[in-house]
């Protein structure tokens, strides 16, 4: 009996490499961000803001968190996104996972006032930071597809 699923060996594969694009896009736009976050807060003489963890361990695991985040965007964009040229299923993919990213990461602390406008900045630049993030991860891989540096999912209709 043949198997009619289009998910082979193959296209796993090709979707652990569009992962792989996806969290290493996404480890090193971590990394830029909190360099320009210590740079902003040495020029501004205030504490960094989107790097909270001020351990060496603690930035490590946020960038680890960053990649993996990365990796499973990459994954899912590609079965997302297909062969399809719809922008509204690109960009929807990126604000869902940078949405569900960010307002996973906050957590005000139990003396901050819940509505206060630092409070609420902190939340908000979260967000923008997995935004961004999911935003560079899919140029890299809409880069690489239109290079064909990696291949993107097809449909049942399109496999043959």
């Amino acid at each position: 009996m043949k198997d009619s699923s289009n998910f082979t060996p193959t296209e796993r594969l090709e979707s652990i490499k569009v992962g792989i694009i996806a969290g290493l896009s996404a480890l090193v736009t971590f990394g830029f961000l909190g360099l320009l976050d210590l740079w902003i807060s040495e020029v501004l003489a205030i504490d960094p803001i989107l790097l909270t963890a001020q351990s060496k361990s603690g930035v490590i695991l946020s960038g680890m968190i960053s990649a993996v985040s990365g990796f499973l965007f990459g994954v899912t964009y590609r079965y997302i996104v297909r062969t399809d040229q719809n922008i509204h299923l690109k960009s929807g993919a990126v604000v869902a996972f940078g949405l569900i990213r960010g307002l996973a990461a906050y957590h005000p602390s139990p003396d901050a006032e819940l509505y206060s406008a630092i409070t609420i900045g902190i939340g908000v630049l979260g967000i923008a930071e997995s935004l961004i993030l999911f935003t560079v991860a899919a140029i890299a891989i809409n880069f690489a597809f239109r290079w064909r540096w990696l291949k993107p999912f097809k449909s049942m209709g399109e496999m043959s």
